[in-house]
């Protein structure tokens, strides 16, 4: 059981690590919306994105659901932190 506990820790740490890449893009991607005067929250882009994702997820046997949710949240804090930073300047 402790073998499998550290692969769960360790697999933990590679998805926050890859939340982290995913959040820096999204501050790239509001740098570029500025410069094209875009809003930051693109809904059409959202909705395919999660209809891609329900896709793929069921496709790995996983809820589409529960990845729907997951994938929302991730979403919401994107647009969280690029609001942030365009309101900084």
């Amino acid at each position: 059981m402790k073998k499998y506990r550290k692969i769960i820790t360790f697999i933990d740490c590679l998805i926050l690590s890859l939340i982290s890449c995913r959040m820096k893009i999204a501050l790239k991607i509001e740098k570029q919306k500025r410069k094209s005067n875009l809003q930051i929250l693109n809904v059409e882009v959202e909705e395919l994105k999660i209809k891609k994702l329900r896709k793929s997820a069921e496709d790995r046997k996983i809820n589409p659901d529960f990845t729907e949710n997951i994938f929302r949240e991730i979403m919401k804090e994107s647009v969280r932190i690029q609001e942030e930073q365009r309101k900084s300047g």
